[in-house]
């Protein structure tokens, strides 16, 4: 059973991880871009709910995700060469 919080950063991670690979990046490139550890990038890919804020939202903002405080993401569509990603809420849960 996942705990508080943990369905959130599972799909927080699959948003990050889907983005980065439709933009066609390696993790090494969004770590040189944003100075962040290659082991924070994949645990906050694979959806650890522990992932400090700061740097998420840095990796978010560097693939032009735009977290909301409704739960939402969106990108704005001048940088989203794959068309309009889904909201958090829109992504389906994770199985165990």
């Amino acid at each position: 059973m996942l705990t508080l919080g943990e369905e959130e950063a599972r799909a927080f991670g699959r948003l990050i991880r889907e983005r980065r690979k439709v933009l066609g990046l390696r993790q090494e490139d969004i770590v040189l871009a944003t100075g962040v550890g290659r082991r924070y990038l994949i645990e906050l890919e694979a959806g650890k709910p522990t992932a400090r804020l700061g740097p998420a939202l840095m990796i978010a903002r560097q693939l032009g995700i735009v977290p909301g405080l409704t739960g939402s993401a969106s990108v704005p569509d001048l940088q989203d060469p794959a068309g309009e990603l889904p909201a958090l809420s829109d992504l389906p849960p994770v199985e165990d």
